[in-house]
């Protein structure tokens, strides 16, 4: 089983919202933006445990440098 979990309050906020959290998520677990991990939510005795999935990576656009963005 996985040593990480969140907390309650994150997981209530995560359930409403997943796609608006991933940001969050990845920051607090440093998670790379190539991985791809799982919350799971439900039986409850699990919920909120974490999973980072070390086999699949996910592809990431770059970020696009211009001239003007250089100083």
């Amino acid at each position: 089983m996985s040593d990480l979990r969140l907390d309650e309050e994150t997981l209530k906020r995560y359930i409403n919202d997943p796609v608006g959290m991933d940001e969050e998520i990845r920051k607090k677990f440093n998670i790379p933006n190539n991985r791809y991990y799982t919350i799971s939510t439900w039986p409850e005795k699990v919920a909120g445990y974490f999973y980072i999935d070390m086999k699949r990576t996910r592809d990431v656009p770059a970020k696009k440098i211009s001239k003007s963005d250089q100083k």
